[in-house]
């Protein structure tokens, strides 16, 4: 029993990944520690409000996961011109969101590049 241990533990170490996964996209935007955007929602203030928005964030960003589909007309790397309409509808699409969350700058993340950032229907 103890060699299945160590295996099992390597097997979710590599199950994990390397890339971006919702919790990480979601702390990177509204998280407050170094490297992390720090992004203020109106409403949402002190650590309770982003506790909060993470939870939303990562609430959404699972629900697309959980379903199948295309890309469609989903382009993260565009500016929003708002992203109160924009949503996450699939695994491709949440696929696509988190990469880019992950390698946009605060500055832009802030200025709707990578939507939905603000807003989680």
């Amino acid at each position: 029993m103890r060699a299945i241990t160590p295996l099992l533990v390597l097997v979710a170490v590599l199950a994990t990944g390397c890339g971006p996964d919702c919790y990480s996209s979601c702390e990177k935007i509204f998280g407050d520690s170094s490297g992390e955007c720090d992004i203020q929602i109106p409403g949402k203030v002190g650590e309770s409000g982003r506790q909060d928005m993470i939870s939303q964030c990562v609430s959404h960003c699972e629900r697309a996961m959980r379903r199948n589909g295309d890309v469609g007309d989903y382009t993260p790397n565009e500016r929003a011109s708002g992203d109160d309409d924009i949503s996450l509808e699939n695994e491709k699409q949440a696929a696509l969101w988190m990469d880019c969350v992950a390698e946009t700058s605060c500055d832009n993340l802030n200025s709707n590049y990578c939507a939905p950032v603000k807003n989680y229907p």
